[in-house]
């Protein structure tokens, strides 16, 4: 059997170094081993081949390893292709539910997965715009944070109304995220959107089959906040989304939905997608990548 394994840590030679260590001390070699630097943090993708028992042993033995944040692993079909791994987005499980959190090294946050955006929508790297999204769900919500580095902010003037939907949202600096249930063909999706002022925006998508685009108020109840850190060039903001507006009944180890993930940003906007649709649309539902709830 084939494992995906996926690892946060920390910079530096030995990280690798030591992951590799405890492998071969499994006496099990990596497979598409990849290593991508965000921000303070290094990602490690790899695939292994073994037992379910040793895959566990694997994971939990890296989990202990010092300055290693998160640790996941999931089997994964024979005939399944690395770039199948990177349309996976993994979302952990937590038993407790979150307030409105931007802090990175929380103990929410510092465990979490990720995922990354490096490219605009035609697949074309964005130099200076690496994006992390960190993910996390509950029995009740599914929870994103977006790490954001900028080069300049396309923002609204004055002050943000939060108690309300903000219209247009997309025309400024965004965050996106596109989800909804598993199927062959997504013919409705919500769209939620945040701006580094913590305006919000919540839509429900429909694609007719004759074509087109409809998107409709959602009032989902979702909460959104954001914060800028201007020493750092980077935004940060916290997404928090109502499990049943995106599907029916409880979230369970296992599920999987369609999503996908999207920022536009400056005054002549610069589009970065987690899964580019090369289209002049983000709304093109059949190239979305899936987002799988683990523990």
């Amino acid at each position: 059997m084939r494992w995906y394994f996926r690892i946060r840590t920390i910079p530096g030679e030995r990280m690798p170094s030591r992951v590799l260590y405890v492998l071969d001390g499994q006496q099990v070699q990596p497979l598409d081993l990849q290593l991508v630097r965000l921000s303070n943090d290094v990602h490690m993708h790899f695939v292994i081949v073994t037992d379910e028992s040793k895959a566990t042993r694997i994971g939990l033995l890296l989990r202990r390893l010092e300055f290693v944040f998160s640790v996941l692993w999931t089997p994964i079909s024979e005939n399944a292709t690395t770039r199948c791994m990177e349309r996976l987005a993994i979302s952990l499980q937590s038993s407790d539910e979150a307030a409105s959190d931007t802090d990175p090294d929380s103990d929410f946050w510092k465990i979490a997965p990720s995922i990354w955006m490096q490219a605009n929508n035609h697949g074309q790297p964005v130099p200076g715009h690496q994006t992390e999204v960190r993910l996390r769900w509950t029995d009740q919500n599914l929870y994103f944070l977006f790490l954001c580095p900028y080069q300049e902010l396309q923002v609204r003037e004055g002050t943000p109304l939060l108690d309300r939907a903000t219209p247009e949202l997309w025309l400024c600096d965004v965050a996106e995220v596109f989800v909804g249930r598993c199927s062959d063909y997504m013919q409705c999706y919500c769209e939620f959107e945040t701006s580094p002022k913590g305006e919000w925006l919540d839509l429900q998508i429909a694609i007719p089959a004759q074509g087109g685009i409809a998107g409709t108020a959602l009032r989902s109840g979702f909460s959104t906040s954001a914060r800028i850190e201007e020493e750092k060039g980077r935004w940060l903001a916290f997404l928090r989304i109502p499990y049943r507006c995106v599907n029916s009944g409880k979230p369970a180890a296992g599920d999987r939905l369609r999503v996908n993930f999207f920022r536009s940003q400056g005054r002549t906007p610069v589009e970065i997608a987690w899964q580019p649709t090369y289209d002049a649309s983000f709304h093109v539902p059949s190239k979305f990548g899936m987002l799988l709830l683990t523990t």
